[in-house]
């Protein structure tokens, strides 16, 4: 997976919008959502370390769409915590210019 990250974001511009869908993961992971999609993506390991290699050019902005948020639900933070881990990478690619 590494490696097709890697060939994919040699390939973007300099300036690249990112948004990201929750739809993508999994109800058991990301119950809270617009459209829930059965088999979706098993974790969020693999599409954390995707979206830290798309960060690493300077000029990088994005997105989190579709969240749906279920009153009382455990999980609802999830969208919350992608977000902040996102912002943390820019800051820190910005930080390391």
């Amino acid at each position: 997976m590494a490696d097709v990250t890697k060939g994919i974001v040699s390939s973007l511009s300099e300036n690249v919008y990112i948004s990201i869908d929750l739809d993508v993961f999994d109800p058991g992971i990301m119950p809270a959502v617009v459209t829930p999609e059965p088999g979706g993506s098993p974790g969020s390991r693999g599409s954390t370390s995707c979206g830290r290699d798309a960060f690493e050019p300077e000029h990088r902005r994005f997105d989190v769409m579709e969240l749906a948020p279920i009153a009382g639900m455990a999980r609802r933070t999830t969208g919350a915590r992608l977000c902040y881990r996102l912002m943390g990478w820019l800051v820190a690619r910005q930080a390391e210019k």
